[in-house]
């Protein structure tokens, strides 16, 4: 049966597009059942790195340097996939695995396919490093440890609405299909027999009984296209269905979050009409309409991606703090190191290092010179990944945006003692900013002491620019929070200030 999948899912580009939709069918079917809910397809052949970063530098107005070391590993490793022997991924959703559990991953392996080979290339990317692949027949199987048993050992439901649906979807790269159970209809009319006000209100009845299935197709630069489709039983029913979404959309539209996502998505929804021919009801944006949403999308999955980043590596960062404290008597790193004279050497960067798994690159350190030293200056090109902010060109240059708050009032201050934990932090772990990511024109050489003053008058300064709604930081207990620019001043300067007495704000 495996061997079967694997090869339909091998031979599908050569097919015409019906039987490309029939093959896919059939390469899931082995590991859907009764309770699948979704399944995702997408083919990595028909991926273009280098079109696709180009379109993503070009709509969300993003400079093309900034995305070139992105292109380099999504190019060699869409390589590497291809010549390992893979075509396309499966994902899916069955409603046994919720909630612990997620998406079940398959991966069809045709005749000859060194399966390890294929494992190693794809946990070269952290999310399949996650799912923990393992070879189940012709198939790699990836999941939590109860999806890969239950995948090993479903019991195959007939599902014929899954090749029409992937019908519907195109011949495009990516196809997502909804299949929801006839107990889950039962389920949301019992548990949600109304739409939330925010979605206009009315019953879900004509969602329920008027979704069969949906069908969602994806087509990616060079050429991009976005088709859902949704199944109807008859065509009174999608006619019900489609009096029912336009006043969902338009609803949906108004919300702020929405707004402020996309200024113009009020018009982007009068124009999504659906159209309906016979049972069935399709909604496609046009190259017009997706020129102009999309760059907004685009920029904010960047700025998601560039910020779960950061936020990686802030935890890192205050992580090592308390284990630097835990091994100096409970205090944290002093902003430097300094000579006999009280000038400062190194920063507090270099000093954390052998707790950033960094020994070798710290043993290299003169601890006895400046940082510019001719020796130590010549150190500055290795900065470490934690300290690699969103901008490459500044860590091109080896710097980095991750400062302490320093000042009179602050948890760090000018000297060779770094504050103690928690004694000099009365107002709480959980309440004092311990490192801030700040913006590219206060950048420092990684190596240099030198951070970020705080101004009691103006604490924001030299915070943000990264993000439009705010800036990360890392508290004096070891968590990360974006704070929002509309913080007040009060609260902020309350959250820099370790043993101020004051009580935050409701806006912290």
């Amino acid at each position: 049966m495996y061997s079967i999948a694997a090869a339909l899912s091998a031979l599908a580009f050569t097919l015409p597009a019906a039987d490309k939709a029939d093959a896919r069918a059939r390469a899931i079917a082995p590991f859907v059942d009764g309770q699948t809910v979704a399944v995702a397809h997408v083919d990595l052949t028909r991926l273009d790195a280098d079109a696709l970063l180009d379109w993503v530098a070009e709509v969300g107005r993003v400079e093309k340097t900034e995305l070139e070391e992105t292109r380099r590993e999504w190019r060699g490793w869409l390589a590497d996939f291809t010549k390992a022997g893979g075509n396309d991924l499966y994902f899916v959703l069955n409603l046994n695995d919720l909630p612990r559990e997620l998406i079940g991953t398959i991966v069809p392996l045709a005749d000859g396919v060194d399966a390890q080979a294929l494992r190693r290339v794809l946990e070269r990317i952290g999310m399949f490093q996650q799912l923990h692949l393992e070879t189940h027949g012709q198939v790699l199987l990836g999941g939590g440890e109860a999806v890969r048993k239950r995948l090993k050992t479903v019991k195959p439901v007939e599902r014929p609405a899954l090749a029409k649906a992937f019908a519907a979807a195109g011949d495009t790269a990516a196809q997502l299909v909804v299949l929801p159970p006839p107990d889950t209809r039962r389920i949301v009319e019992e548990l949600l027999p109304t739409l939330p006000p925010q979605l206009g209100g009315g019953s879900t009845r004509p969602l329920t009984h008027g979704v069969q299935w949906a069908a969602l197709g994806v087509d990616l630069p060079p050429k991009y296209s976005i088709r859902l489709s949704l199944q109807s039983p008859d065509a009174e029913s999608a006619e019900k269905l489609k009096d029912a979404l336009v006043p969902i959309l338009k609803s949906a539209a108004q919300q702020r979050g929405a707004r402020d996502f996309y200024p113009d998505i009020g018009r982007l929804a009068e124009s999504l009409v659906p159209r309906v021919d016979k049972d069935r009801l399709t909604l496609a944006a046009s190259d017009k309409e997706l020129k102009g949403f999309l760059p907004i999308v685009v920029r904010r999955v960047y700025l998601y991606t560039t910020r779960g980043k950061s936020v990686r590596r802030l935890q890192q960062l205050a992580l090592a703090m308390h284990n630097y404290a835990g091994a100096y008597k409970n205090r944290l790193p002093a902003t430097a190191n300094f000579n006999k004279q009280g000038k400062p050497l190194l920063s507090w960067r270099v000093h954390l290092l052998p707790f950033l798994e960094q020994q070798a690159l710290y043993r290299q350190f003169h601890l006895d010179e400046s940082w510019d030293s001719p020796h130590n200056k010549k150190l500055l090109a290795l900065m470490p990944q934690v300290y690699q902010g969103p901008n490459r060109a500044l860590n091109r240059e080896g710097k980095t945006v991750y400062l302490l708050p320093t000042g009179k009032h602050a948890a760090f201050k000018d000297g060779p003692e770094g504050p103690r934990m928690p004694a000099d932090v009365p107002d709480g772990t959980s309440n004092t900013i311990l490192i801030v990511e700040a913006d590219d024109a206060h950048a420092a050489p990684w190596t240099k002491p030198e951070d970020l003053p705080i101004d009691p008058e103006h604490p924001e300064r030299g915070l943000g620019g990264h993000y439009p709604e705010g800036f990360l930081a890392a508290l004096a207990d070891g968590s990360v929070r974006f704070v929002a620019k509309t913080m007040s001043k009060a609260t902020l300067r309350a959250a820099f200030t370790p043993a101020g007495g004051e009580v935050l704000g409701p806006d912290w």
